[in-house]
């Protein structure tokens, strides 16, 4: 056995180990190439998994023995009387009442984030959930100024049994006693362990749900299936409230990651397409340079079967301490990237993403994809290597021969290419098309990922073809730029590998770019036609779901301070439409109008006012009358607590927001069919010469800490929603960071092979008079021609396209600009790291004698 595994390994350790050794910088660059896609791909897919295993792992443990849940089809709540209503259902055992609240919570008088409150009746929720009791007791039926809260939770904030609490409410902040502290097992587990029990009789009077419960969780006979009892509930409340299995909930979830991963997804494709690259670039560059001892190989009667093999194996061991690399990395991204996500997508339950477990799914894709790739890479270089006759592959490299590019091969390469431009374009210019993606945007988007890399794939694979003629043509009288140019031109392979790789990677910075700034100037545009308050009270500051309403009553207060002209009031929910959460947005349409505007797209603004201001109206957005087909003037049933009302749909408006898209109805309706006069938020416009500094501060002063209020101006408020924007994109940044570096490695990489390579030409130069200078501008341009220019250019074409699929998902208004700061920055990498790369190497060649540079090798 010892004899038979000794001559291969050997050879694979003189021949590869040895080479690895010794280019130490390009095995480096081989490796992070492979880590990077790697990271990317594990890192988002762990922050999916983690984000849904959390979600559901909340509706677990809240729901204990719960076989269905009754929930409102809004914030609104049920009536209380629907207990004992859906509790004579045949099959039930049980109905147990709970009042739930993402609330503010205030330790110590400090503000101190949010907390999940379920208000329970302690007789009857016994029968769904088990506590577990560290220390203390479980709350008593009508025990009104007592709370259990979780021991984690306890040691978080240095609190013990007998403190006290403050929790945000309708009325105030109302101090509650600890009396228990729960376990973490059960429900102590709930949003991991940032959860509290209160009285249901308490929790009705602190949150505005006097005469409702917020949920009803239904125990069913033991011999009862969930389906067939969840049949029988829905054709008893016929569309007033929704009836669930916990166990299947998350689809919401699910929709809302669907539309955030998007962008992190074609990040991670790109950040993968740039690694392969990085790789090809490298393992071809080490392939060449090996030419002589791989001929000598063959002389020696190794066959090409065996050569082949010692070249993928090589690339496989690389790929594969890559995705080992990578994968650990991944996994720890995942922890930074799932916080962005989980604070920007949730908006009726929090979630705290724990479980970051990896998966043999996730394990054995970041472990096998890596080497896969680096194999696949590596078939190239090696098949043209040993495709040359020894004697032609012992030449020096500057008189060695190079196949030409063939037609066939940019036939292909032109169709690809131009399939994925015609995949975006088709869809924007098809209006059959662009109406079918606003149905399931999820089709848009995969469809988008497709164009995005088959453009880049075809790009690619044109480099070379493009190299080959397109630098060779035109008048070009630099000598320096002329002779940078014909190198460039001279190794089309090798140089469109580390075109591709700083190309992406400022295509990704520019692109990402170019779609912030027109969502950003979008949004300005329409904060400044929209939006005319100028302070803003509210119990929140967009700091995760939790926020309390305030009363009607309290809103006669405000309306006493001094140098306010107008005041209107909103409230924000949610409403299901065909199984889709809707955003629902309820406007006192008597007071709305003197304070904000709403801009139809008909613009026949007075009749919309008009029409608004009778009871029965509603405005949806674009999106929204896009994914369902609606038009101005259709009469639309909604289903309410008070059953399926009519309304009719009177404007459509564009208006930014999540998937699917908003509705808006008038306070008037809402109050009647909802059973609900809880406010969200009051906003304020100030007399003429008014000052909104004072005015704030004199609100603040008054009601702050009483009522656990936040005042906001407005100013303030649109620099927040552009700090909203950015952070949505963060996560997208620090991938083109990483991007740029592992490309700017391809540029430094590059360079020193073409300096050490060409040092027969260098000399040659000099000798013909070739100032030092001038070599080392020469080199310096050639970093910047691969990369900076193609890079910009191909970047402001996937901004472009970034933008009509977002345009087309969202229907807005989206305008492209030209990020010419983000494209300045790229042209200054490519310079920046070409100068670092070039800089030791060039020093090198220069101080080398003439006469010995050029003797051959």
């Amino acid at each position: 056995m010892r004899k038979w595994r000794s001559p291969v390994l050997t050879l694979f350790r003189t021949f590869n180990l040895r080479y690895l050794s010794k280019h130490k910088l390009r095995t480096a660059t081989i490796i992070f190439g492979v880590s990077l896609g790697i990271i990317m791909v594990v890192a988002t897919m762990l922050v999916n998994q983690s984000i849904l295993r959390s979600y559901r792992s909340l509706i677990d443990t809240a729901a204990g023995k719960t076989g269905l849940q009754v929930m409102p089809n809004t914030r609104s709540g049920l009536p209380a009387s629907m207990v004992d209503e859906v509790a004579s259902v045949k099959g039930i055992k049980a109905a147990v009442p709970l009042v739930i609240s993402d609330t503010l919570v205030s330790v110590k008088d400090k503000p101190d984030g949010g907390l999940l409150v379920y208000g329970i009746d302690p007789k009857k929720d016994t029968a769904a959930r088990d506590y577990t009791f560290t220390k203390g007791r479980q709350i008593k039926a009508g025990e009104t100024s007592s709370i259990v809260i979780t021991k984690t939770w306890a040691d978080e904030n240095k609190l013990a049994l007998g403190d006290r609490i403050g929790l945000v409410g309708v009325n105030g902040i109302e101090k509650l006693t600890i009396v228990g502290l729960l376990a973490e097992t059960g429900p102590g587990h709930t949003n991991a362990g940032q959860f509290a029990v209160m009285d249901i009789t308490a929790a009705r009077y602190t949150f505005n749900r006097t005469g409702k419960v917020d949920q009803v969780d239904l125990i069913l006979k033991a011999d009862e299936k969930p389906e067939t009892v969840q049949r029988r509930v829905k054709a008893l409340l016929n569309g007033r409230a929704e009836v669930e299995i916990p166990s299947a909930r998350g689809g919401d979830v699910q929709k809302s990651l669907d539309s955030m991963a998007y962008m992190l997804n074609l990040a991670a494709m790109l950040a993968l397409f740039v690694g392969t690259f990085l790789i090809f670039n490298n393992l071809e560059i080490s392939v060449e340079e090996r030419r002589f001892g791989i001929s000598t190989l063959r002389a020696l009667g190794l066959g090409r079967r065996k050569i082949f093999s010692l070249v993928i194996a090589e690339a496989i061991m690389l790929g594969f301490i890559g995705s080992l690399f990578g994968t650990i990395v991944g996994a720890g991204l995942a922890r930074v990237m799932s916080g962005g996500l989980t604070g920007y997508i949730l908006t009726m339950e929090k979630i705290r993403a724990t479980d970051f477990g990896l998966t043999p799914q996730i394990l054995a894709m970041g472990l096998l994809m890596g080497p896969l790739v680096s194999a696949l890479a590596a078939i190239g270089p090696a098949t043209r290597m040993l495709n040359v006759a020894p004697l032609e592959a012992l030449k020096p490299f500057e008189t060695a021969w190079r196949p030409a590019s063939s037609t066939w091969k940019l036939i292909v390469s032109a169709l690809v290419f131009f399939t994925g431009i015609g995949i975006i374009i088709a869809v924007v210019a098809l209006p059959s098309m662009s109406e079918g993606f606003a149905r399931d945007p999820n089709q848009l988007r995969n469809l988008s990922m497709v164009s995005i890399f088959l453009s880049f794939l075809g790009s690619v694979l044109l480099m070379p073809h493009l190299l080959s003629s397109s630098i060779g043509r035109g008048s070009v009288h630099s000598f320096v730029l002329r002779t940078a140019l014909d190198n460039l031109r001279r190794v089309p392979g090798r140089t469109s590998a580390t075109v591709t790789g700083m190309m992406i990677a400022l295509t990704m910075m520019i692109g990402m770019s170019a779609l912030v700034t027109s969502m950003t100037r979008l949004l300005d545009d329409e904060f400044n036609k929209m939006l005319g308050w100028d302070i803003l009270v509210q119990t929140t500051f967009f700091n995760g779901s939790a926020n309390v309403p305030m009363t009607e009553n309290f809103g006669k207060k405000l309306a006493t301070v001094k140098g306010i002209k107008a005041m209107t009031t909103f409230t924000t929910g949610y409403l299901k439409i065909n199984d889709n959460n809707v955003m629902l947005h309820v406007l006192d349409m008597n007071t709305y109008f003197d304070v904000n505007d709403l801009i139809p797209q008909d613009g026949k603004h007075e009749q919309m006012v008009r029409d608004l201001k009778k009871r029965g109206t509603i405005v949806v957005s674009t999106m929204l009358a896009k994914k369902f087909g609606y038009k101005k003037g259709d009469i639309v049933t909604l289903n309410t607590p008070s059953g399926k009302k009519p309304f009719k749909i009177t404007a459509l408006i564009n208006y930014f927001s999540q998937e699917p898209g908003i509705l808006i109805v008038g306070r008037g309706d809402y109050k009647e069919y909802w059973k609900d006069d809880a406010v969200d938020g009051f906003e304020m416009k100030l007399e003429k010469g008014q000052s909104i500094a004072a005015t704030s501060k004199t609100i603040k002063d008054r009601w702050g800490k009483s009522h656990g209020i936040q005042v906001r101006e407005g100013a303030e408020f649109k620099k927040q929603i552009s700090g909203m924007i950015s952070q949505a994109f963060s996560l997208n940044n620090l991938l083109v960071y990483i991007a740029l570096i592992v490309a700017a490695f391809g540029i430094i990489n590059s360079s020193l092979i073409s300096i050490l390579q060409r040092s027969r030409e260098l000399s040659t130069l000099r000798a013909l008079g070739a100032r030092r200078r001038q070599i080392k501008n020469i080199i310096r341009n050639e970093g910047l021609i691969m990369g900076g220019v193609l890079g910009a250019l191909l970047g402001v074409g996937l901004g472009k396209s970034l933008i009509l699929v977002s345009a087309n998902t969202y229907d807005l208004p989206l305008a492209f600009y030209v990020p010419w700061p983000a494209i300045l920055i790229g042209f200054a990498v490519a310079i920046g790291f070409t100068g670092i790369g070039s800089a030791i190497p060039s020093k090198a060649a220069l101080k080398r004698e003439i006469v010995e540079g050029l003797s051959y090798e």
